[in-house]
């Protein structure tokens, strides 16, 4: 006696093997927004000559594309014709001192003494007090030559 319906077929342990997809060229319109994308990654001032070297990229687009190097280097500049100049900073004079103006809280100090770097915060008594932070400090039996014996032993 068969059962009524579908019947049940054992499955493979493996699964099915992908299929290969077909590799498609790139248009023409693609391969013109590639060209320029890596014209602009040059900086400013590479001439076409150097960056065609240094590009393997451009340098596989002048064998398998049917451009001229007098079209591609138009292409590039075209390309890099709108990329902004470079903005060049001035040297600000020197004031001589480390050490500025500064407000935290509406607290303004005259001389503060600016360093992003460092590990360890020391602030003044008074200067807590004006920030109102003298009752949250609380009392430790480290001082700067413990700790920096525990930065050497590190």
């Amino acid at each position: 006696m068969t059962p009524r319906g579908r019947a049940l077929v054992q499955r493979s342990s493996q699964p099915p093997f992908p299929k290969e997809k077909r590799k498609t060229r790139p248009s023409l319109e693609d391969t013109i927004d590639d060209f320029n994308f890596m014209a602009r990654r040059f900086p400013y001032g590479v001439p076409f000559d150097n960056a065609c070297n240094k590009s393997p990229f451009m340098q596989d687009l002048a064998w398998t594309q049917d451009w001229s190097l007098a079209e591609m280097e138009k292409m590039y500049e075209e390309a890099r014709k709108g990329m902004p100049k470079p903005r060049f900073l001035h040297k600000l004079h020197d004031p001589g001192y480390f050490l500025i103006h500064f407000s935290i809280n509406g607290s303004y100090f005259d001389d503060a003494l600016c360093d992003s770097g460092s590990s360890v915060n020391l602030m003044p008594a008074e200067i807590a007090k004006k920030l109102g932070l003298i009752n949250s400090i609380v009392k430790s039996r480290m001082d700067l030559k413990t700790f920096s014996l525990i930065l050497e032993a590190a």
